[in-house]
């Protein structure tokens, strides 16, 4: 962990006073959200070296419409941005996402505008400028499909005509699931790729993804592009929709009826880290036939708690 002396605190400050700006410029609801609104209360304290924890980072979503015709509010894009204790020295994390995008359209736009940033001069802030970029250019990226989902777009292992071979399960760890926007993410996705499973978030976080091996890995090669401490596969279940004359379902397969956020008693662990009661989740796994999962994911035994 970085230690106190080591964070410039004068790039906190800028930080402050950006996102204050922001606020000011979108100040109707829905328009600029925050991820966690007590991190600026956090982010503050350190500043003013009232405390010694090094705090999360600022993240949050603003609503951008593009500058060509009148915003509908469909033709918005969503601008979500994660900024480094760095930042403004080093570049902020931004990702853009729009519901009309096709996969190719979503990773071009995204490449610009990186691209676009890294032009800039290190030091300043930079959020405007991007929201400016996105104005001026986001139209261009816009699908000329009306209605076309994301999951749907060009390139993707959703499409009708591949045929499935293979039912998949994958596992996956990561050191923590806090924020509300990759919570609300993971979940659209999974709803909109007709995948099963589940999202345990807190620390350490959970997912569980099933259904037809091409489709689990575009989700697993979306995901683990997001900014992520720590994430890995920890285990990979595949089976052969036909086997020795014999054809398995995906019903017949699926451990999980639909994909959906679980959660358990939280015990509070430092600030506003949590750790689900893990008795209960190995419970639910036990429950759902895949009991098996929890020493490798966790590695310990699960116990089944006591009433």
């Amino acid at each position: 962990m970085e230690e106190q002396d080591e964070i410039d605190t004068s790039f906190l400050e800028l930080q402050l006073s950006e996102v204050e700006m922001l606020h000011s410029m979108y100040p109707k609801d829905g328009e600029f959200e925050l991820d966690d609104p007590l991190v600026i209360a956090d982010v503050r304290e350190f500043v003013d070296g009232k405390v010694a924890d090094i705090p999360p980072r600022i993240s949050f979503a603003i609503k951008v419409s593009p500058e060509s015709g009148a915003s509908t509010g469909k033709d918005d894009f969503e601008l979500i941005c994660s900024l480094p204790h760095q930042y403004p020295n080093l570049e902020p994390e931004i990702f853009v996402r729009h519901n009309f995008c096709s996969r190719q359209q979503q990773k071009q736009v995204n490449q610009d505008l990186t691209d676009f940033i890294s032009t800039l001069e290190r030091g300043d802030i930079c959020i405007t400028e991007a929201i400016q970029w996105l104005q001026e250019n986001g139209a261009n990226y816009i699908s000329s499909t009306e209605n076309l989902p994301t999951s749907q777009g060009d390139g993707d292992a959703t499409k009708s005509d591949i045929k499935h071979t293979t039912l998949t399960r994958l596992w996956i760890h990561s050191h923590h699931i806090r924020s509300k926007f990759k919570r609300r993410d993971l979940l659209d996705m999974a709803a909109d790729m007709q995948l099963t499973g589940f999202c345990l978030p807190g620390k350490p976080g959970i997912i569980c993804i099933e259904g037809y091996k091409e489709i689990c890995e575009e989700f697993w090669h979306r995901v683990r592009r997001w900014t992520w401490k720590k994430i890995s596969c920890k285990h990979r279940e595949d089976e052969p929709i036909e086997s020795e004359g014999e054809s398995k379902t995906l019903k017949d397969f699926r451990f999980f009826e639909n994909f959906e956020e679980i959660s358990f008693d939280a015990h509070a662990f430092h600030g506003r880290d949590y750790h689900m009661d893990l008795g209960k989740f190995y419970q639910y796994l036990d429950e759902h036939k895949c009991g098996y999962i929890f020493k490798i994911l966790l590695g310990v035994d699960g116990k089944i708690p006591t009433t």
